[in-house]
């Protein structure tokens, strides 16, 4: 959640660096019980319980705020080609196209997404 990039910052998207990304969920949690701190104590169970569902994916409304964060790095990815430098096509797909699995008619915006970086040349062969 972007609310955590102050204390963990973002991680290059670049597939070597997979084992750091499994280090920042990590540090995103420890971010998480720390924010708990610095909040009004009546907003801790209401932003606990919703950052929770978020983390589990269990409802249509989490399954959706995850692909609207994976919708804007990939936006984002759109004027910094150099973020996709060593994907290739197929980890591309694994990475972005499951998300969109709960959303068959948002399907459109990831193939939109695929096909541009397929023409303009993002992914390594």
């Amino acid at each position: 959640m972007n609310i955590f990039f102050s204390e963990t910052w973002d991680i290059d998207l670049h597939p070597k660096y997979i084992d750091k990304h499994k280090e920042k969920s990590v540090n995103e949690k420890i971010a998480f019980i720390n924010l708990l701190w610095k909040i009004p104590e009546e907003l801790v169970w209401p932003f606990s319980k919703n950052y929770m569902a978020y983390e589990k994916r269990e409802d249509l409304e989490s399954k959706f705020v995850k692909l609207i964060d994976v919708l804007e790095v990939s936006f984002q990815a759109f004027f910094h080609k150099h973020l996709y430098q060593d994907w290739t096509e197929e980890y591309f797909i694994s990475k972005k196209e499951k998300y969109f699995n709960e959303f068959p008619e948002l399907k459109y915006i990831y193939n939109y997404i695929l096909d541009y970086n397929i023409k303009n040349n993002y992914f390594k062969d």
